[in-house]
């Protein structure tokens, strides 16, 4: 299982599964402007909407 953390209001939360993250991505609890990480990027942090393949689409 992979850890994510996500950027909320300037603040990093997490870690959380990717399961709970895909779920709040799918329920639009994340803007796709939120960034999000994971330790296969490595140093870089990336936005949701580029990160989705990942965790899933939107409906």
């Amino acid at each position: 299982m992979t850890d994510w953390y996500y950027e909320d209001k300037g603040q990093q939360r997490g870690p959380i599964p990717e399961s709970d993250l895909a779920l709040m991505f799918a329920n639009r609890l994340l803007p796709l402007e939120t960034r999000v990480w994971t330790v296969k990027f490595g140093n870089e942090w990336r936005l949701l909407d580029r990160a989705t393949a990942g965790v899933g689409r939107r409906p």
